[in-house]
């Protein structure tokens, strides 16, 4: 990923808003509507929360969800990020608990990353360079011939098989 693709460049422009005040039963109808996981919370164009389909599911399981309100079940403290960050910068923001940054210019909200949008941005070997990535196991030539099913000391992958010479040859 070039180091100058920006949030702003990367970001969803386009979110689902709801108010504190929404009715649980409204909201989850406009998620399913909008095909959406998650609706940012918003007051006024500011934003206050984000509120996932998993806390509106929750409230509907405990039995909740006709008296609940968007501010009953919502996250208040969601992870923001400027929109000249780069995004490979950003995209470290993402944890197991963190799906989504909103994008905002001072208080007024842009837009939404998600790890979905980083994913999308072309990207160089090395950007993310950070230890994460899998090694990949270095297994000997020797093994079980996946078309003879003989043990041989020379595997080669052929045709996405690891074959013996004999197999590789027919």
């Amino acid at each position: 990923m070039d180091g100058s693709v920006t949030v702003r460049d990367a970001m969803t422009r386009t979110f689902v808003g709801v108010t504190e005040g929404d009715s649980l039963p409204g909201t989850a109808e406009l998620l399913l509507e909008e095909g959406a996981t998650c609706a940012v919370v918003l007051r006024g164009r500011t934003p206050v929360g984000v509120v996932s389909q998993a806390a509106v599911l929750g409230a509907y399981v405990r039995g909740e969800a006709e008296e609940s309100t968007v501010s009953d079940v919502m996250k208040t403290d969601v992870e923001t990020v400027a929109p000249e960050t780069a995004v490979v910068d950003a995209s470290g923001r993402f944890s197991g608990s963190v799906h989504r940054l909103l994008v905002t210019d001072g208080e007024e909200l842009l837009g939404v990353l998600t790890e979905r949008d980083v994913l999308t941005v072309p990207h160089e070997a090395g950007d993310y360079d950070d230890g994460l990535r899998a090694s990949t196991p270095n297994y000997g030539d020797q093994g079980i011939c996946e078309g003879c099913g003989t043990l041989t000391r020379s595997l080669a992958v052929a045709d996405g098989l690891a074959l013996c010479a004999d197999c590789r040859d027919m």
